[in-house]
């Protein structure tokens, strides 16, 4: 059984795993966005996976991720998974804006609403933090 402050500290530590993901990404998509290269793309396919076993239950959860197709600026193909889950869901033909990093083609970013939405996560994880810090608090 979960106590009151083990739970307090879960949510302070989720809300900390929060900050540090939205962190990482804010640094990747701010530093794309001023020196990265913006082209047109296209979703070649779109790939599910499905964790099995997620948290204590065992329930299916899948993803979906976009494998993303477009040419570098050096006329070079590059086909590459996104690492972003599909938001919106995506088809197979779309079309994409990316933005590439022009020293290393495969680092890129789709200009979209989950893009954007990432960096909420390190507020997210911020505000989780604090709730959970309150919380314990509250109990001493």
């Amino acid at each position: 059984m979960i106590t009151n402050e083990n739970r307090d500290l879960i949510i302070a530590g989720v809300g900390l795993a929060f900050t540090i993901l939205g962190y990482v990404n804010r640094q990747k998509i701010g530093r794309l966005a001023k020196s990265g290269i913006k082209v047109e793309g296209v979703v070649f396919s779109v790939e599910t996976e499905v964790d099995v076993n997620v948290g204590s239950q065992y329930t299916n959860v899948s993803s979906r991720y976009p494998i993303i197709r477009f040419v570098a600026a050096e006329k070079e193909w590059v086909t590459e998974k996104y690492n972003v889950t599909a938001f919106p869901g995506y088809k197979a033909g779309d079309k994409v804006t990316v933005i590439y990093n022009p020293e290393n083609i495969t680092e890129f970013m789709l200009d979209d609403t989950s893009t954007k939405m990432i960096g909420y996560f390190f507020w997210l994880g911020i505000l989780m933090i604090a709730i959970g810090a309150g919380l314990f608090a509250l109990q001493l």
